[in-house]
């Protein structure tokens, strides 16, 4: 489950972990973004993480993290094919979820998420 602590609301109810290399690049590549389903992306180190969205099917919503868990930055209904979509600063987690999650669970910058 992920959750925005300072909102008290639920992003996703189950959790996939994208923790290997192999897996981070691969990501959602030919993959379906499943509604109740975030995609926790763990680095093992602060990155610039930007993300492209060749082979995606579904937009989809970012969210980047510090090591503290804080929202640094979001990218909004990223969509299928787009080449370059990037944070403003390095992230140590990047969530991506399914487009409207970010609106519906009232995320903004600065809030403490907890998976």
């Amino acid at each position: 489950m992920i959750k925005n602590l300072t909102k008290q609301t639920v992003i996703t109810q189950h959790t996939e972990f994208f923790a290997t290399s192999w897996s981070r690049f691969r990501g959602l590549m030919f993959r379906k973004v499943k509604p109740s389903v975030g995609y926790l992306f763990l680095f093992p180190k602060p990155t610039y993480a930007a993300i492209h969205m060749l082979f995606v099917p579904d937009p989809i919503d970012v969210l980047w993290l510090d090591r503290d868990g804080r929202v640094i930055d979001i990218a909004i209904h990223v969509k299928p094919w787009s080449l370059h979509t990037a944070p403003k600063g390095y992230a140590t987690f990047m969530i991506e979820l399914m487009a409207g999650s970010v609106v519906l669970s009232l995320t903004q910058v600065g809030d403490q998420i907890e998976f």
